[in-house]
């Protein structure tokens, strides 16, 4: 086993407050060893620098999908402007919240999904 100190963000006997998460390293034991503590506090640290490698991804993706859809919102803007349309159309973001709401299979709940919406669409109108 690889002597190791590794920073741990799950609570531990060697913090002050044994509720909150420690950020502090763990030294290996004696034996040049990590203690099963230490193991299993590595173990979580690894599982979570996997799921934020995934949020990091998924947060590239997202940003790349929302100025595309930033582009054709403009896009959209600019015709109606051409054809002397009115740029907001109610109607077309009640119709869009509703088919969102059908797509979300949780745990975003409809509050969520309606906030997070509501500044995508703010934004389009800018």
């Amino acid at each position: 086993m690889q002597a190791a100190v590794q920073a741990c963000e799950q609570p531990h006997q060697a913090c002050d407050q044994g509720e909150q998460a420690c950020e502090q390293p763990h030294q290996a034991c004696d034996q040049g060893e990590m203690s099963s503590d230490e193991q299993a506090c590595e173990q979580v640290t690894t599982e979570i620098a996997v799921h934020r490698a995934r949020i990091d991804e998924i947060d590239a993706l997202l940003v790349r999908l929302l100025n595309e859809r930033q582009e054709q919102a403009l896009t959209i803007r600019a015709l109606k402007e051409a054809a002397g349309l009115p740029c907001y159309d109610a109607e077309r973001e009640r119709d869009i919240l509703a088919r969102l709401l059908t797509y979300s299979e949780g745990p975003l709940d409809e509050m969520a999904i309606r906030a997070i919406y509501a500044a995508i669409l703010n934004e389009s109108k800018r």
